[in-house]
């Protein structure tokens, strides 16, 4: 899918279109970044996370973002809770 996408990047009061290559290099930029801050502890692998999943969005990648090793312990909770967990939910 190469070409322009419609997504707008504001950078220094200047409007630019970003290019499908721009938004691969973004998320294997965030990727890097998260596993560096996880491999150190730092709470800010969760903001990394948030923009790599983002610029996977932008990029309308079929390859799930929570497939690596490292991203599987953050995938996010199911919206329905285990049978367990509604008993304390009908209270």
């Amino acid at each position: 899918m190469a070409g322009k996408c419609t997504c707008l990047k504001v950078s220094f009061l200047t409007w630019r279109l970003l290019t499908v290559d721009e938004f691969e290099e973004a998320q294997n930029d965030f990727f890097e970044s998260f596993r560096n801050f996880d491999e150190a502890g730092s709470l800010q692998r969760i903001q990394v996370l948030k923009y790599f999943v983002l610029a996977n969005m932008l990029m309308e990648s079929d390859i799930d973002p929570f497939s690596s090793q490292e991203t599987k312990p953050y995938l996010p909770l199911p919206l329905d809770p285990p049978p367990h967990h509604r008993f304390f939910l009908i209270g």
